[in-house]
């Protein structure tokens, strides 16, 4: 018998008020996803009750305070993301307990200090602690200044709370640079301009909605990067079009591409992505153009599919996989296609 899973997702609303503690008493949750609302207040210590949680995604809200040291006692825990917030104080060292975190995601805050050594701080490969203007580094890797030098008591949300837009954009920063990161190889120096420097809307590649402030399109064709599909780009929320084309990207799809509620054209055509195409991609009500063809792909399609993007639907070509099963008869709910 699979195992159940018991999660909470509300993110992509306008939810606001505060972050109801009462969601403490949820011993079973393993996820819990609240992001991109607008939720306020504090990070309760009790949520160190919710003892079975995998996964804690709190990001783009509008949170302050510190993080509760309770944190640490949260051994089944696996990610957690609390960007874009505007939460503040020390990373607590007791995250260094948490000896099942594979994904770690603090940026665009204002935590400040160093970052805590030992633990999972020196395992952990996930890790973004960017913009996050008084935090200096201890350890190899992030792309944050030495400790060495002073620290400028400036913050990024410091100024005025109509930063949106701007948060919005350094969010959409965070999740490009996090997938630069799992890219092992750019032969064509294609991603040589992404770095914290250049502004986003001027990657290579990337396009961004001006009236939005959000980016909107990633197109590398023929790019041949080798890599992995990363799952940070969920975090582009306001993304249109995604189109890695004839690249040596590997891994499965990641389901948490279903967030992409607004994507219209989806070619990830000539890759080396194994598994299959995930069942929340039924969600993508907007999907106009799909391209998968020439991959490693495999499972069956899901009916959902074909329903939920009757009205949407117009291109679909997932040939060269290994898919199986029957046609599902509701494909000819496609009028479009």
């Amino acid at each position: 018998m699979s195992e159940i899973r018991i999660f909470i997702n509300l993110s992509h609303n306008y939810l606001e008020g505060l972050l109801p503690a009462e969601l403490s008493k949820l011993q079973d949750v393993q996820e819990i996803d609240l992001s991109s609302n607008n939720f306020s207040g504090r990070l309760f210590p009790q949520i160190a009750a919710c003892f079975s949680v995998r996964l804690i995604n709190f990001s783009s809200n509008s949170l302050e305070g510190n993080l509760p040291d309770s944190l640490g006692d949260l051994k089944n825990l696996e990610s957690f993301d609390v960007s874009g917030n505007h939460m503040s104080g020390m990373i607590p060292a007791s995250l260094s307990k948490c000896t099942a975190l594979r994904y770690l995601n603090l940026s665009f805050n204002d935590f400040e200090g160093t970052i805590p050594t030992g633990g999972i701080f020196n395992l952990v490969t996930n890790l973004s602690f960017l913009g996050n203007p008084r935090l200096c580094e201890i350890i190899a890797g992030t792309p944050l200044r030495s400790c060495s030098h002073k620290i400028r008591h400036f913050s990024f949300h410091a100024q005025d709370h109509d930063h949106q837009p701007l948060r919005s954009l350094a969010a959409d920063k965070a999740a490009l640079l996090q997938f630069k990161n799992g890219i092992i190889e750019d032969p064509f120096s294609v991603l040589s301009n992404w770095n914290d420097s250049v502004d986003v809307c001027q990657f290579n590649g990337v396009r961004c909605d001006k009236h939005h402030n959000r980016v909107s399109q990633l197109i590398l064709e023929e790019s041949q990067l080798v890599g992995l599909l990363s799952p940070f780009l969920s975090n582009l929320t306001g993304l249109r079009v995604l189109w890695i084309v004839n690249s040596h990207l590997f891994g499965t799809i990641p389901h948490e591409f279903s967030s992409l509620r607004h994507l219209k054209f989806l070619r990830l055509d000539g890759n080396n992505l194994t598994g299959p195409i995930p069942d929340s991609f039924a969600l993508l009500s907007n999907l106009k153009i799909l391209l998968l063809l020439d991959n490693k792909l495999s499972g069956t399609l899901s009916p959902a599919f074909f329903s939920n993007w009757s009205s949407s639907l117009e291109i679909l070509d997932v040939s060269d996989n290994s898919f199986f099963g029957e046609i599902p008869v509701e494909i000819g709910n496609c009028i479009n296609l």
